[in-house]
């Protein structure tokens, strides 16, 4: 019988939404964007690529999924990307991965205005000194890009390893 009213009571609950969603935190993302890739920029020769990336509210709109695919390449460049907010500090949360290693990334920062500074958090075989940063740039609502660099000082320097630019194409 206990068990029986506690299961209808969690039936009948409201859904709690997370404290902030992604959705409400960066508004100028869900859409369809085409996106010009640059990779390497540390290196003599920076490849680059025209992707197609599609921005979609997920989980009650707490968290935003990134699907992005290069138009060509064999196979092509892709990349899954997870946008979320800490609700207890609103820090904004940015899981990546791509098909080049599959290792995943994860990212936190705070936004201020139209930009968004997303430090890598550590990972075990990365030394204490290295600092992965991504720059989430807001330019307009159609346009935006993000900016990866590193650091090998603990921030005194650094080298810009890649760049996205991001032009909707539709809402």
């Amino acid at each position: 019988m206990i068990l029986a009213t506690l299961a209808m009571l969690a039936v009948l609950a409201p859904a709690h939404a997370c404290p902030i969603s992604a959705a409400t935190l960066l508004p100028e993302l869900t859409g369809t964007w085409e996106v010009l890739r640059i990779s390497g920029l540390d290196r003599p020769r920076p490849d680059s690529g025209l992707a197609r990336s599609t921005f979609v509210a997920e989980l009650q709109n707490c968290l935003i999924r990134e699907q992005l695919r290069e138009v060509a390449g064999n196979p092509p460049y892709e990349a899954l990307i997870l946008w979320g907010v800490n609700g207890a500090d609103g820090s904004i949360q940015r899981v990546f991965t791509h098909s080049q290693h599959g290792r995943f990334g994860m990212y936190e920062g705070r936004r201020a205005g139209s930009t968004v500074i997303l430090r890598q958090l550590p990972i075990s075989a990365q030394p204490s000194t290295d600092v992965v940063e991504n720059q989430l740039l807001m330019s307009d609502a159609d346009h935006f890009s993000l900016v990866s660099r590193i650091s090998s000082d603990s921030g005194a320097t650094w080298r810009t390893l890649s760049r996205l630019d991001y032009r909707r194409t539709s809402h």
